[in-house]
């Protein structure tokens, strides 16, 4: 391949990525003042300045370097480490209500340990139906309103 079919590619690459951003890019919107006291549990802020989206969040009953976490996107879109493999999927708010899809994607690492605890992670998303969040705790609760799995914030 010469160097003017490199160049070629590259353009488009580029236009492709242009083309890409101007789909994902969601300007931010003001955000009324409010602090934790004031702003209802439950209620989440515009894109990226909402208390959800500043963190990863570490379950807080597993080890603390091999504990499951996840990071929440604005657009319906959540990351995550399982304890032993990576994780992605989607996942839709309104209000206090929090459920996660059914198209939750994982690598497929091989796991001395911790596979077990893995699976309880991935069968308790599917039990979430809402979330609170009070001081620096995010908590999940079930249908019928138990919490059944917190989170602390980590750095991003």
């Amino acid at each position: 391949m010469g160097r003017p079919q490199i160049v070629l590619l590259a353009m488009i690459g580029l236009f492709i990525a242009a083309l890409a951003g101007m789909f994902l890019y969601r300007p931010a919107q003001p955000v009324p003042a409010a602090d934790a006291e004031t702003r209802p549990v439950g209620v989440i802020l515009p894109a990226g300045e909402g208390d959800l989206y500043k963190y990863i969040w570490s379950l807080t009953d597993g080890e603390p370097t091999r504990a499951p976490n996840l990071i929440f996107a604005p657009q319906g879109r959540f990351t995550g480490f399982s304890g032993c493999n990576r994780i992605s999927g989607t996942y839709a708010l309104a209000g206090a209500t929090l459920t996660f899809g059914t198209d939750v994607m994982s690598t497929r690492m091989a796991c001395a340990e911790g596979n077990d605890a893995e699976l309880a992670f991935l069968d308790m998303l599917k039990t979430v139906t809402g979330w609170t969040l009070s001081g620096d705790t995010l908590a999940f609760t079930a249908v019928d309103g138990r919490t059944v799995a917190t989170f602390k914030p980590a750095q991003k």
